[in-house]
Parts: structure tokens; C-alpha cells; sequence
């Protein structure tokens, strides 16, 4: 066979290492990043870069597999034993199958997750949830179950690149059949490969050129939320009686050129209600109130978010107690205390509204039911602050 026939063209060969370059880089930030605390700023940015990369790589897939489609690959030496041919097919159709399943699934978890978080690729184009994932009624079944996918996904492909390498290598060291120099971008002669250039220069222009807009004031400044603290305040037997929560998380996205592209998300662990009374506490846990068995958390999501004032958003949302959800809009305020940024807010809801306490108080004779939630948490930025 000549070298034509016995090698990739430039462009597959582009797509190879190109797809090659980003799934290991991604394996290696992603095993990285789940190591971190939730509440690590680090932890946020590498993942809000780890989506950005993943769809340039589902997109570069989608374009190899056509590439491939169209264009026929060369043909392995004639001296390769048949169980040989045959584990090099499996192996390729299997990292076809990996390679696509990983963003796909990941694509889904994120879509199907309760927080409902955007995905801004680089911090400049709004990418859409997956349909119908974004809306299905048990959501967090669904992102938990493509959570798993994808974690697997990731291990078994890792396990299958150290079995292509190690054959890659053998088929190079061992058998010296030359079958590695097939998907070299440089020919014998010296050069690079017909379309190798071009397609990296392009793939490379376009993904710097979307970093640089995106995070140089023309789109968003991703704010993420540290440490963060969720108090409640009700009447009981015509005294304020106050409450919180000790665990809570949130995600903020904050765009403070653009609020309408923001979106900020929390949950709180019901179980994790304390008054400081030991009686009130035991009595919240139960059925009739947060009934923490069937409802372990309760959650905020923003739908909306809007300028009021100088660091100040209004925020519009659905909150969701004991599965029951309702609409909710109030003021978020961003302040600087010991050089942190700190931002605040609060907001009433009637308790009967989530069925708290409907059927053992259901009157306000004794118990109010207007109840005043009020958070606090620390917004970090991750690239710069404005």
C-alpha cells in the first residue's frame, strides 16, 4: 500500500488528537474538581470550564463521526490475526460510544438538575437544557441517575485509552508495522499532514476568541457563593421566636452587566432546623411541618433577576417546601464587610401556603403565619472582580 492509503487524512487526524487532547484533559480537571468542597470557588470555575470544554468537545465529536461517515478510513495490515482485527474494531466502536456518551450525559445532569443552573460556554453564549430532561417532574432522580452515568462513563473510558495506548505501542515498539504512523499530523517527508493546520488554527482562534469576550467585560463576571447561613423568624405565643438552618449551599451566577442572564439557587437540609428549644426542634422535624423523612431539603430557583439599585437585584423565583412550590420575588443586596463580599436578603411567606403546621396549628392564635426567611453568604469571584 502507498502512504495515502495506509494513512488518516489531515482533517481526521485533526479531529483525533484534538478530541484526544480535550477528553484527557477534561478526565483529569473533572476527577480533580468533584475532590473539592462545594463551597471552593475553585471548585465552581472548574466546573463552569469543564461544561464550556465538554460541548466544544461534543461538537468536534459530532463533526468526526460525520467526517468519518463520509470518509473512509485505511485499512489495517494485512498481517493482523483476526481476533486482532476484531478487538481493534470493538475497541474503536467502543470509544466512539464513550466519547459520545460522556458530554451527552453530562449535558443531561446538568439540564435535569434541580438547581436549574445555566450553561454560559465561556461565559458568553448561553447554552440550551436538554429537552425534555429541563422539565420532567423527577428531576433529581434524572440528574443523579446521569451523574452515575457519567462518573462510569469516565472510568471505563480512561480504561479503555490505557488499552488503545498500550496497543498503540506495541503495534509501534513491538510489531514495528508502522500501524501508530497512520494518525501522525506529520508525513515521512516532513510537513504537517494536509488540514491538520487549518482545523486546529480554526478550533483554537474560535475557543480563545469566545474565553477572551467572555471574560473581559463584555459578558459575564461569575460570582460563586461560599459559606452561607438561612435564619427564620415567626411569632409563637405573641414573642418572636427565631431559627435557622446549619446546612445550606448556594450557587450564584452573577453577569453585572447583564442581571437578566444571572441565576441564583440554594437548598437547605431540613433536618438541620434547630430553634435552640429542644421541644420546637423535635416538633418541626415531623409530618405536619418540614416532615424531613419525605422532604429532606427545600429549595430556591431563580427564574429572573433584575437591576434594582446599585449592587442590589431583585430576584424572582420558585421556592419549593415539603414539594409544594410558590413563586417568591425579593431584594438581593451585595455589601462589603471585612473585605469580603457579603450578600443579603429576605423575604415572607405564609407557612399554611407549604402546609406548615395546617393541621396541628391552623390558626394564628398561638403561631403566626407569616414566617421571614433571611440569608446571608459570601460571593467569590472567580476570574476578577468588577
Amino acid at each position: 500500500m502507498n502512504d495515502t492509503t495506509q494513512r488518516y487524512n489531515g482533517i481526521a487526524i485533526g479531529f483525533h488528537w484534538l478530541i484526544a487532547f480535550l477528553i484527557i484533559s477534561m478526565l483529569a480537571t473533572g476527577n480533580f474538581m468533584v475532590s473539592l468542597e462545594e463551597s471552593d470557588p475553585m471548585r465552581f470555575w472548574l466546573t463552569q470550564l469543564h461544561k464550556s470544554f465538554g460541548i466544544v468537545a461534543m461538537i468536534l465529536i459530532v463533526c468526526r463521526s460525520l467526517w468519518r461517515l463520509t470518509h473512509r478510513p485505511p485499512g489495517l495490515p494485512d498481517h493482523m490475526k483476526t481476533w486482532e482485527v476484531r478487538a481493534a474494531g470493538v475497541s474503536h466502536a467502543l470509544l466512539y460510544l464513550l466519547i459520545i456518551l460522556i458530554p451527552v450525559s453530562g449535558w443531561i445532569m446538568v439540564s435535569a438538575s434541580p438547581l436549574d443552573l445555566p450553561t454560559v460556554v465561556f461565559n458568553a453564549i448561553q447554552w440550551p437544557h436538554f429537552p425534555p430532561f429541563d422539565s420532567m417532574p423527577n428531576k433529581a432522580d434524572i440528574s443523579s441517575l446521569f451523574a452515575d452515568i457519567h462518573k462510569l462513563a469516565g472510568w471505563a473510558l480512561i480504561g479503555l485509552l490505557f488499552a488503545h495506548i498500550g496497543a498503540t505501542l506495541r503495534h509501534q515498539f513491538i510489531l514495528r508495522d508502522d500501524v501508530a504512523k497512520r494518525m501522525s499530523p506529520r508525513l515521512p517527508g516532513g510537513g504537517w499532514a494536509a488540514g491538520v493546520v487549518p482545523l486546529t488554527g480554526v478550533v483554537v482562534i474560535v475557543v480563545a476568541a469566545l474565553i477572551a469576550f467572555g471574560y473581559s467585560g463584555s459578558g459575564s463576571a461569575p460570582l460563586g457563593a461560599g459559606e452561607s447561613r438561612v435564619d427564620f423568624t415567626f411569632t409563637l405565643q405573641n414573642e418572636e421566636t427565631q431559627g435557622s438552618f446549619s446546612e445550606s449551599s448556594v450557587e450564584l451566577l452573577l453577569d453585572t452587566n447583564n442581571p437578566a442572564g444571572s441565576s441564583l439557587n440554594a437548598t437547605v437540609n431540613t433536618a438541620t432546623v434547630t430553634t435552640g428549644t429542644g421541644q420546637i426542634d423535635s416538633t418541626l422535624l415531623r409530618e405536619d411541618w418540614f416532615d424531613v423523612e419525605a422532604h429532606p431539603q427545600a429549595s430556591f430557583t431563580s427564574r429572573e433577576m433584575t437591576a434594582a439599585g446599585e449592587n442590589i437585584y431583585s430576584v424572582y423565583g420558585t421556592l419549593r417546601i415539603k414539594g409544594i412550590a410558590k413563586d417568591i420575588e425579593f431584594p438581593m443586596e451585595l455589601v462589603s464587610v471585612e473585605n469580603k463580599r457579603i450578600a443579603t436578603g429576605s423575604f415572607a411567606i405564609d407557612r399554611l401556603d407549604f402546609e406548615l403546621g395546617r393541621d396541628s396549628q391552623p390558626e394564628e392564635d398561638s403561631l403566626g403565619y407569616q414566617v421571614v426567611v433571611s440569608f446571608e453568604f459570601e460571593v467569590q469571584s472567580q476570574l476578577r472582580d468588577q
